[in-house]
């Protein structure tokens, strides 16, 4: 069974000016993380899950400065909308630390009633209020645009519509409300929406017959502020998209997206002509893209390099013409991808991304989390070719209950346990999970990995079964008593046995 899971990370942009990489997931997840912005004290995740039990919650997970998942909670749990939010994960900041995510869900197998969602969480991360947008309607709405207004109002863009899609594009107040709609020609795809130096709202959109891309101005009332053709085309790679639109301090605008034959990134004047264009060759993309001091630009996504078949990480910032100052490739795992970039106070860089593991049976991704320092890099490991070894430090988003388990052996790599829990879990049906042993007092603190499955009932009816039916795969399991205090407490799986 596939499960993907979406990682929305968010931090404090005067957090400490440690470097760290973690990845974040569970016994039976994909993850990935898509997203970041400013937060209270230490980080914040927002995370879109999925299990068995749920097509997709979106999570907030806590991290500390030196990046320790501290504690998750679920958003919205009583959202009301027609599926559950799997897909999406934009945020955007607003001044005074308070931040807007966007997610929406997917029709499935209907093609009809699949509603998209924003949340307000305030600077610790509380939620303040969510809207749904589609709610009691049997249109499939998604989220391509989120943009914050100073004023605590936003707007978002995107699609309604299953084949025959339409666009959509709206300002909300700052109590989540619908304010104004704004009017887009029918035939556009808007792929996003920002708000430019001078608070014009601005569209950025493709299948205009005329130009493969175009931005539309809005004044903050909704009215039409004038619509500039760019002057990419002879330029823009063939099928291309867009991935992120930024506008910057001086009225320019960053945009980066994907295609073939590379990825690319451009810097264009508000009158959308080119004042550099620079592309990557062979194949990855160019997920997020921030203003720096300087009119210089940083930017994020995942490149193969020199062409090996392992796609890499990848962080580079280029100056004010568009001459790259250098490019930092981030290893580990089959395909490593960072899908958002935030430039700290002290100039470094906090990464959203994953690492997929399909390399590994039962294992697909992994949510990466990374900070820098300002020359992008990791724990003061790097070589001459730019290449950071991060080493990221597993943490597992499972929660362990306080009570019995059954514990299914002991790894020493996270990879290693969440692969043993998996098959259990596929051989009882029972919740499977992941955690480091000296974390829990009641436990032997060997430093090892411990796979387990989380039992219904520890005797009675069919639990003779259930166990005689693990221990063909698992003939060493035992029940063992997970806690804070420091008693240690075990027992055979079948008393006498």
């Amino acid at each position: 069974m596939t499960i993907h899971t979406i990682l929305a990370v968010s931090g404090l942009l005067a957090a400490g000016t440690g470097t760290f990489a973690t990845t974040l997931s569970g016994a039976i997840l994909d993850v990935q993380g898509t997203g970041c912005t400013a937060s209270g004290d230490g980080y914040a995740a927002v995370v879109l899950s999925k299990d068995w039990f749920s097509f997709g919650d979106p999570w907030l997970l806590k991290v500390d400065n030196e990046g320790r998942l501290l504690g998750t909670e679920i958003l919205g749990a009583d959202l009301g909308a027609s599926r559950e939010m799997e897909s999406g994960g934009l945020i955007e900041e607003f001044p005074d630390g308070s931040a807007i995510v966007a997610f929406y869900s997917e029709p499935r197998a209907t093609g009809r009633n699949a509603d998209a969602c924003v949340m307000k969480l305030d600077p610790d991360g509380v939620l303040t209020w969510e809207t749904v947008l589609g709610l009691e309607d049997d249109e499939v709405y998604r989220i391509t645009g989120l943009a914050a207004c100073g004023d605590g109002s936003f707007v978002v863009s995107g699609s309604k519509g299953c084949g025959e899609e339409t666009p959509f594009a709206a300002i909300f107040d700052p109590e989540g409300g619908p304010a104004v709609e704004l009017e887009v020609e029918k035939g556009l795809s808007i792929e996003d929406v920002c708000i430019a130096s001078d608070g014009r709202i601005l569209l950025f959109a493709t299948g205009d017959p005329d130009s493969r891309l175009i931005f539309l101005g809005f004044a903050r009332s909704g009215i039409p502020f004038g619509r500039t053709t760019s002057r990419l085309d002879d330029l823009l790679p063939a099928d291309f998209s867009i991935e992120e639109a930024v506008a910057c301090s001086d009225g320019s605008i960053c945009i980066c997206g994907s295609g073939y034959p590379g990825p690319w990134i451009c810097r264009l004047s508000g009158d959308g002509d080119p004042v550099w264009f620079q592309s990557w060759k062979g194949e990855g993309i160019i997920s997020s893209v921030a203003e720096l001091s300087g009119n210089r630009t940083a930017c994020c996504g995942c490149t193969a390099g020199s062409g090996g078949s392992r796609m890499s990480a990848v962080l580079a910032v280029y100056d004010s013409s568009g001459v790259m100052l250098w490019q930092r490739l981030y290893e580990d795992g089959e395909f490593t991808s960072f899908s958002h970039v935030r430039v700290m106070e002290d100039g470094g860089f906090l990464l959203a991304g994953s690492m997929d593991m399909s390399g590994v049976d039962d294992i697909r991704s992994e949510a990466l989390l990374v900070r820098t320092d300002r020359r992008g890099v990791v724990d003061s490991i790097s070589t001459p070719e730019g290449t950071s070894e991060i080493h990221p430090l597993f943490q597992s988003l499972d929660s362990p209950p306080h009570g019995w388990i059954i514990a299914c052996g002991v790894y020493t790599t996270p990879e290693e346990a969440r692969i043993s829990a998996s098959h259990a879990a596929d051989a009882t049906h029972l919740e499977p999970g992941v955690l480091w042993i000296p974390d829990w007092p009641s436990l032997s603190g060997f430093e090892g990995w411990l796979a387990y499955l989380v039992p219904e009932a520890v005797d009675g009816s069919g639990w003779t079964d259930l166990c005689t039916s693990l221990k063909v795969g698992w003939p060493d399991a035992y029940l063992v008593w997970i806690g804070l205090e420091e008693e240690s407490r075990s027992r055979a799986l079948i008393p006498g046995n």
